[in-house]
Order: C-alpha cells, then structure tokens, then sequence
C-alpha cells in the first residue's frame, strides 16, 4: 500500500471511529427549595380542587408549589363550598399550614366581623371568629407550626352567588375587601407572613379569562398566578430552605 492510500485509509478509520463513540447528553437539572415539614393545606373548592382536577385546568396551585418547593409531605384539607368555619374540623397535624378562606364567607353573607372578635375569641359567628377557632385547632395539635394565611383571590358572578364585580357588594352590605382586610389584621397581630392572593392574582378585568367559570374557581392561568404568590411568601417563611438538585442519570446512545 503506497504512502496516499495509507493515510486516506487512516483518515477513514478515523472518521468510523468518532461516528462510533458514545454521546451523553448534559445531565437535567432541577432544583427545588426543600422545606422538611409536612404541609397541610385547609381552604375552600379553590384548595379542593387540587386533588379534584377537572378537565377544564391540569392542576391546582399546591402541585404548582411542590414543583418549586419540596415538603416532607402534603394533605390537601380544603373543602368544597366550605367557608372558614368547615376549617375547624379539617385540621389534622403537620408542621406548615395554609389557610385559604373568604371568598364562600362573602358568597354566604357570613359577618366579616372586627379583629376584635378574633381577639377576644368570640366565636364563629362572624369571619374573624371563625378564624381564631382554626387557628387556635392548628396550634391544640401542633403548638410550634408555622403558618402562612392567603387572602382570598378576587372573584364575581358564579351566577347570582357573588355580585357582578369582585368590589361589588353583597346581600348584607358585606364586601370582599373586608375578608381580606381581616386575614391582613389578623397576620400582623400574629407575625403570621401573608401570600394576598387578592392583590396579587388578578384584577377585575382579567378575571374571567383566568377562571374556568365567570368568576371564581382558577383556570390554569389563574392557579399560575396563585402559586407564585404563595412560593414567594413561603421562602419568606422559610428563609433557610436549602436547594435541592436533582441530576438526572447521562444517557449513552
């Protein structure tokens, strides 16, 4: 073999062998802020719904969170049409509460009530009653648990269930405004950090086109927008949380 036809030969043994070797891919990776507490999530169907998907949206905001921050574990404890008071009753133990209430206490006509009322726990005749008899059940069963509380998201219409607009009001003269201003008191009394929902997760005008219905329950949009206000105010909580990365395994090929 003369000295051309050796290296033309040497050249395309080369090329067969880099065409044969092994490609891995770059390793996926993720990472999530890791809060080694379980959570336990009280609220109304907006909270239900999470464990109770319809064909309408894919998730609810808890999943939408543990996808950002990963817990010890999860129990979904919110209730369908329930008001704070159905919050009584559904607490179980765990080590991080969220409360998710409001938008059925106006929907209901239930008395907002004073910070008064939470104060000098008068019972659950009014909103802010009701209120300090879930928080008093979360601290009977786990004293030093931590506690975020989310005002409720803005809503309106649901058929005659609401008034027509989220600052409308209501049979009883109630407004939703004062739902949330006493979910803000009552985290201030408390030192309690607040995901508000209700600045934070849609306007009147955007309403409808971030629910699945005119307009209460979210859409996928709209537990979007809930999500990423309730992972800010948990990194608030939780200042320390460490990241976690998860590496996926190289794949040959």
């Amino acid at each position: 073999m003369n000295k051309r036809v050796s290296f033309v030969f040497f050249v395309f043994c080369a090329m067969v062998s880099c065409s044969m070797a092994v490609e891995v891919d770059k390793p996926h990776v993720t990472t999530k802020r890791a809060v080694p507490l379980t959570w336990c999530s009280l609220g109304t169907s907006i909270s239900w719904y999470n464990n109770h998907v319809a064909p309408s949206f894919t998730k609810g905001y808890q999943t939408r969170v543990m996808e950002k921050i990963k817990f010890a574990g999860f129990v979904n404890r919110g209730v369908n049409a329930g008001c704070v008071n159905s919050a009584i009753g559904s607490v179980v133990q765990a080590g991080f509460y969220t409360i998710e209430h409001g938008v059925n206490d106006w929907g209901n006509r239930v008395k907002p009530g004073t910070i008064a009322d939470y104060e000098k726990n008068t019972g659950t005749g009014t909103f802010a009653g009701g209120y300090r008899k879930v928080i008093d059940a979360i601290r009977a069963v786990s004293p030093e648990a931590k506690i975020v509380l989310c005002t409720p998201r803005k809503a309106y219409g649901f058929g005659n269930y609401l008034p027509a607009t989220c600052e409308g009001q209501k049979d009883g003269g109630y407004y939703l405004k004062d739902y949330v201003e006493i979910v803000r008191a009552i985290a201030a009394k408390e030192g309690f950090i607040v995901a508000d929902f209700y600045a934070n997760c849609g306007e009147q005008d955007e309403l409808a086109s971030l629910s699945i219905d005119k307009a209460l329950h979210p859409n996928d949009a709209g537990y979007q927008k809930m999500a990423d206000e309730l992972v800010k105010a948990i990194l608030k909580q939780f200042p320390d949380a460490e990241e976690v990365k998860a590496t996926a395994s190289p794949v040959a090929r």
